[in-house]
């Protein structure tokens, strides 16, 4: 024979009271559901019947139970209070939960900035780095072809004074030519004017040394 199975509901509507006195009794008896089915709690006859004893009614006689009712109001309200004080702890441990991860979202949320801040200064940096990079690069460009310039300018400078340079060299050597030429031909003229010379000196001593009619015999 199956055992029949309450519900908390069927308990009280049983006992004509009401939920929260049959979950106050089954809090200080630590009784606990026997099968659990689409969600739903059942309990078995046994534990219907400890809570008929905690209720001081007996399970045949149901009419104990209306008269027990009537003076429940007290029970409903201290449960009703012992509800709202359990309401109460469970929403200050939400609170707390909530402020919790309010603080940690908040030192997140600060983490974050001074790591976007610190990304932001090394961008920073960087573009400025890339700008001076870029500076000196038009600097060093602008110097280059500075040089380059100056370079081309002293070498069609050298390339003209080379060029007369050699114009002066050829116009040289075609002077030092034309002097040796007549340095050569008055050498010769001179030559030839010493060897006149040494001829009439030596004609003029002829008499001298024969005598005038020695020289005409001669």
């Amino acid at each position: 024979m199956q055992t029949q199975m309450w519900t908390v509901k069927e308990i009280a509507d049983h006992f004509h009271t009401n939920t929260q006195r049959i979950y106050r009794i089954m809090a200080r008896l630590e009784i606990e559901e026997t099968d659990i089915q689409k969600n739903v709690k059942y309990y078995d006859q046994e534990k219907f019947e400890a809570i008929a004893k905690e209720l001081g009614l007996d399970d045949n006689n149901e009419g104990k139970g209306k008269s027990d009712i009537t003076g429940s109001s007290a029970d409903v309200i201290g449960a009703q209070k012992s509800t709202i004080d359990q309401l109460k702890k469970i929403i200050e441990i939400r609170d707390k939960q909530i402020e919790e991860a309010k603080e940690q979202a908040d030192a997140a949320k600060s983490e974050k900035e001074i790591e976007t801040n610190r990304l932001h200064t090394i961008i920073q940096e960087q573009m400025e780095a890339n700008e001076r990079t870029q500076t000196l690069l038009s600097q060093a460009q602008q110097l280059q072809r500075g040089v380059v310039q100056d370079l081309d300018k002293k070498t069609q400078q050298l390339t003209l004074v080379s060029e007369n340079l050699t114009e002066k060299e050829l116009k040289i050597q075609e002077a030092t030519q034309e002097f040796e030429t007549k340095l050569s031909e008055k050498n010769e003229h001179l030559q030839t004017l010493t060897k006149e010379l040494e001829d009439a000196r030596r004609a003029l001593e002829k008499p001298k040394k024969y005598g005038l009619f020695g020289f005409l015999k001669h």
